[in-house]
């Protein structure tokens, strides 16, 4: 949870661009959605690296393309 409050104080502060920086919020909150489905057969300590990992992409430099371009296409 505070790894979204700091990325959502970032994307907040920073200038419009065309992509993200770092994982938007919405997509961690997909995989770990799609994650629950399949956690029943994973064990604890891999669903708690999963979760630190998407903490982690969600804070990082790394640029993620925006796919808004791509869904208003007509």
């Amino acid at each position: 949870m505070i790894c979204g409050a700091l990325r959502l104080a970032r994307f907040n502060i920073s200038a419009p661009s065309t992509g993200f920086t770092g994982m938007p919020i919405t997509a961690a909150g997909v995989i770990l959605s799609m994650l629950s489905l399949v956690v029943e057969y994973m064990k604890p300590g891999w669903v708690i690296m999963m979760m630190g990992l998407l903490s982690v992409m969600m804070i990082s430099h790394i640029p993620f393309p925006s796919l808004k371009k791509y869904v208003n296409r007509k």
